[in-house]
């Protein structure tokens, strides 16, 4: 370098808080500046040492690299949002590419560069070129393009070529992503992983067994701008799932009452349904450890059900079909639900010891309710949902005919405690019916999610959907109830500026694609609910600017976006929300192929297909009737198709 530079105050492993990123050149370059000072830093280790660097420097640098939390952009437009996470998780993969090779001497075979220039170049190979976005990463290329392997992989003067010579509008899309074996939460060091994940060592062989952090990148990135593609990626899934198995073995290995048939049975079954139906599987298994073996231990009863439920969720799993009518198991799962339901409601009040039997009921109705909501008709989940609805109210401190506090409840270390009010209130959005329970909305008014680091809790890592806009769905459900449209402009604007002062944080999963993909959903999000304040408390109709607009907006993300099983099984919801609005024939049949695409919506006998039933009766209703389409709409066309 021309200048020498002192880095020993490197900044701390994250970006500017929202709201004071215009500091830095991060808004002008793309790079983190955490990135740009660790950069001189290695260039004048270089400079210096060339590649007789001590291990301990290298690891320290690896370190910085892993626990780095990029912050989601704060522009007006969703794509540029999702187009700066995109630039930072690259530079993320080539940073460990600069470390490993330009100061621990490691070559382009080794397994410390292969496996981040891997995760780059799925990145790249997927990703449609777009100026404004492959500029920035033409930077890392050169340094990926260093690496003779990736030759093989991408040929730079056609990416080049594609990218200056022929720019379009597009970014990236997350498909299904790799779960490390962090994710059942076992202790690496231990020998039953056997190399699984290799401890560094404080030998000269450091670089040999040090493992590159588990940073992934985007299986198919193609995803947010190309042609359709089913994007189950089988592949990357059986991956997933071994890892998964791996680390529910090892909760289980104790357990010598249990047949060894039976544990790899339920191991497979709950690994495989937990990677491909939850957004960031890490968080639901770091939360809930072991939680399949106190299942299995707790008694003969739990145990019964839970092989029952691993065999339900087999069924699904191995069917090229959503709905599974007339399966016995399915039968009595449901049959066993229901009845603890009814023996639970029937008591009048419950001793403290039997305090499990409420837990074990919402446990078993929330594991229900989610394979219903892929393989029934929305009328059975809802009745589901309302059934269950006095069972979840004993589990709650709240006096009875007290309304619940939602805050509390969203974050409750119960995982199922959290999810029966999430439930409650987007099945509620979905249909225009009013929720089950009545809950208190304490203060909202903070514009951001939790912050870095602490977003296991809550729900957004199971839905996609932040917190903040949940609880702002719920508050606007319960005015719609209390108030239909009449609705004091004050309350409408103030709800407003809360979603457009709302700042997502980047997930800090430990794959790159699950937080570009969870950018996306917020994004999408931000404008659905932009259209159901507008529609379903201002009384606009589908003509409205104020409507009009942030449907614009959606449809953007969405046009630009190829059609992947697990993003779009998060963007049904809000899709739902903006196909209310929806005027224009080819808005229309894009939210309707998109939701179609996914299985669970394609067959009969799903909610999924009864939402596009419901969309496509919102249409054809308001067409007839040569007028805009209205948030009542809504009710009235979920009442026709499901009958309640």
């Amino acid at each position: 370098m021309s200048l020498r530079y002192e880095t020993d105050d490197t900044p701390e492993p994250h970006e500017n808080p929202p709201g004071e990123d215009d500091t830095g050149l991060r808004w002008m370059h793309g790079i983190p500046d955490l990135f740009l000072v660790m950069l001189a830093k290695i260039n004048m280790l270089r400079e210096d040492f060339g590649t007789d660097i001590h291990y301990s420097i290298i690891t320290e640098l690896q370190t910085q690299v892993e626990a780095f939390k990029p912050v989601a952009g704060t522009s007006d437009d969703p794509l540029m949002n999702v187009m700066v996470t995109i630039i930072q998780e690259s530079w993320r993969q080539v940073m460990f590419i600069y470390i490993f090779m330009g100061l621990g001497g490691a070559n382009s075979a080794d397994p410390l560069v292969t496996q981040p220039l891997k995760r780059f170049i799925k990145l790249l190979n997927n990703a449609k070129p777009t100026r404004n976005q492959d500029l920035f990463l033409l930077w890392p290329m050169i340094i990926v393009f260093s690496d003779a392997n990736a030759a093989g992989s991408v040929d730079p003067n056609q990416w080049l070529y594609n990218t200056f010579g022929e720019a379009t509008d597009s970014l990236l899309d997350p498909s299904s992503h790799d779960v490390s074996l962090e994710l059942l939460g076992l202790d690496a060091s231990n020998p039953i992983l056997g190399g699984q994940h290799k401890i560094a060592s404080v030998d000269s062989t450091y670089l040999r067994q040090a493992t590159v952090a588990s940073v992934s990148g985007p299986q198919n990135l193609d995803g947010l701008f190309a042609d359709y593609n089913d994007g189950d990626s089988s592949s990357s899934e059986y991956s997933e799932t071994e890892d998964t198995q791996t680390f529910l073995y090892r909760a289980l290995t104790l357990d010598r009452k249990l047949s060894s048939n039976t544990v790899p049975f339920i191991i497979d079954s709950y690994a495989r349904w937990i990677t491909r139906n939850v957004l960031d599987p890490i968080k639901l298994v770091k939360q809930n450890r072991g939680f399949i073996f106190r299942r299995l231990e707790r008694s003969e009863a739990t145990r019964s059900v839970t092989i029952l439920k691993a065999n339900v969720l087999r069924i699904f799993l191995n069917s090229s079909t959503s709905t599974v009518d007339h399966i016995p198991v399915l039968s009595l799962l449901t049959n066993s639900v229901r009845n603890s339901i009814a023996a639970i409601n029937t008591r009048k009040s419950l001793p403290e010891s039997n305090t499990n039997d409420i837990l074990d009921a919402i446990e078993n109705i929330m594991e229900l309710i989610h394979i219903h909501e892929l393989s029934n008709p929305l009328s059975d989940t809802i009745r589901l949902i309302a059934a269950s609805a006095p069972v979840y109210r004993r589990a709650r401190p709240e006096p009875l005919g007290q309304p619940l506090n939602l805050r509390l409840c969203i974050l409750h270390p119960d995982i199922f405690i959290r999810f029966f009010p999430a439930m409650d209130i987007l099945f509620s959005l979905r249909t225009g019916r009013p929720m089950c329970m009545k809950y208190t909305i304490e203060d909202i008014s903070g514009p951001q999610e939790t912050p870095p680091g602490d977003d296991d809790t809550g729900l957004h890592w199971m839905y996609g959907i932040p917190d903040h806009f949940l609880i702002l769905l719920a508050k606007i459900n319960m005015l719609r109830e209390d108030f239909g449209t009449d609705v004091d402009k004050s309350v409408i604007d103030s709800l407003r500026a809360q979603v457009e002062r709302f700042n997502p944080t980047l997930g800090t999963s430990e794959n790159s694609l699950t937080n570009i993909m969870g950018t996306i959903i917020q994004e999408s999000w931000r404008h659905a609910i932009y259209v159901l304040i507008s529609m379903g408390l201002g009384g606009a109709n589908s003509a409205d600017p104020l409507v009009v607009q942030p449907l614009k907006r959606f449809i953007k993300i969405l046009k630009n976006s190829q059609p992947m099983r697990k993003q779009d099984l998060f963007l049904m919801w809000p899709m739902v929300v903006v196909g209310v609005a929806a005027v224009r024939h080819k808005d229309r049949d894009l939210i309707q192929r998109r939701m179609l695409g996914l299985k669970e919506c394609s067959q009969p006998g799903t909610c999924g297909f009864d939402s596009v039933q419901i969309m496509s009766e919102i249409w054809a209703r308001s067409d007839a009737e040569m007028r805009p389409a209205v948030w009542m709409d809504l009710r009235f066309a979920a009442l026709k198709v499901t009958g309640i």
